[in-house]
Order: structure tokens, then sequence, then C-alpha cells
């Protein structure tokens, strides 16, 4: 709790936005209230209100919302809520810390406009991809090609296409996926796939996955730090 009110504290001092903390119990009427307020969230943004350990914070029947010892972080604009942790969305687990150093680096409102981890990564390698190498040239973020959507594809310092494909725990889809968006870049531009390098950008991965990228001369750039914050 400690490291969250310092979160806190940096957020109000650099960004210059009310901030409130509480701990005292809510009234039936303001739990009320709230639930309300969340269930008004649009599913892809609430997603599933959840701990670490999948306890459910409900919001469905007479149930209670599970606050006697869950931090819970409410993003406000205006009069509105426009995000909540702790949650599980996109198959991805937010805490409260995660939600806290999106708004601390990006500001709040950027940081609400970010759907997902990957798209908070998206966010960092645009604006300093020597994260992953030097020399790289950004030509487009959700660069669109006949099969889908390159996250990023940057040209490297030998003038060769480079697709990023990011995902908080790289599998065996990972592969799959970035494969088939090469492939179809390949066509677009016409040029041999061999010319065009591939790389994963991952939290974590398992050594099969690792193994098998290499078989397909995919590179891998793990680093978790690029999916918690700083």
């Amino acid at each position: 709790m400690p490291e969250l009110i310092q979160l806190i504290e940096s957020i109000r001092a650099k960004w210059s936005v009310p901030v409130s903390v509480s701990s005292n119990p809510l009234r039936p009427e303001d739990e009320a209230s709230l639930k309300a307020k969340l269930r008004e969230l649009p599913p892809q943004k609430r997603g599933k209100i959840v701990t670490k350990h999948e306890l459910m914070l409900p919001l469905s029947g007479s149930k209670n919302l599970n606050l006697g010892n869950t931090p819970i972080l409410l993003v406000e604009r205006g009069d509105s809520l426009v995000d909540v942790f702790p949650k599980s969305a996109q198959g991805e687990y937010f805490d409260v810390r995660d939600g806290l150093l999106q708004i601390l680096e990006l500001g709040p409102r950027e940081a609400v406009d970010i759907p997902s981890m990957e798209g908070l990564v998206q966010s960092r390698l645009v604006a300093d991809s020597k994260l992953v190498e030097e020399g790289l040239s950004l030509i487009g973020a959700e660069h669109e090609v006949p099969s889908g959507f390159i996250d990023l594809l940057f040209k490297d310092a030998k003038g060769q296409f480079l697709v990023l494909e990011l995902k908080r725990e790289g599998t065996d889809a990972t592969i799959g996926q970035i494969l088939r968006l090469t492939a179809s870049l390949a066509q677009v531009e016409n040029v041999e796939p061999t010319e065009v390098r591939m790389m994963i950008v991952c939290g974590r991965t398992k050594t099969n996955v690792e193994l098998a990228a290499k078989f397909a001369q995919i590179e891998v750039h793990k680093d978790e730090s690029l999916f918690r914050g700083r």
C-alpha cells in the first residue's frame, strides 16, 4: 500500500490532477452507486473485475464488492467513470499498480485510452524504438496488410523491413500470427519473405516457443519491464 500511495502522490505532482484515497467502508447507497457506474463501463474496458487470484469483485445480483482487503483504482473523467483496476481483460491481468504506472507515465487522458498492455508497449516503442534496437525507422503502427494489422513496422539500420508483434506472453499462436502477417507484407511490397525480419516482443515465453521461433527465423526480444512500467 505505501508504494501505491507514493505513485498517487507522484501522479498528483506530475500531472496536477485531483486524486483522493479512502479507506473508509462504503455506505450501502455509495456501494450501489459504484456498482452502477462499473456496469456502465464498456465490457472491453471493464473486463472481469478480479483480484490476481481470480477472486471476483461481483457486479451482479445482491453480491457485494470485495473491498475489505482489495484496493480498487477508479479513473474518472468529469463525473464519468472511464476505467477501473484491478481487472482481467483481453487475457491479461492488470492490478492497481499497473494502472497507476500507466497514468504516471502517459498522463490520465492518454493512459485510459490504451486498451491493453500491448497498447502501452506499442506507445513506448513508437516514442523510443531504441528499447528494442538501435537505428530503427518507424513506418507505422497497426500497419494494415491483407491478412491483418502489423503491431509495429520498422526499417532497420540496413533498410530491411522489421515486423514487430507485441505480446505479454509469446505463444505458438504468436508465431503463426507473425508469419502470416510477414508473408502478406512481403507479397504487398514484392520482396522475398526471407528479406523481412520478424521479431516477437514479449514479457515472457516458454522455451519450446523460443525454439520454434528460432527455427522459423523469428527473433524474440523478451523484456518483462516493457510490460510493467519503470
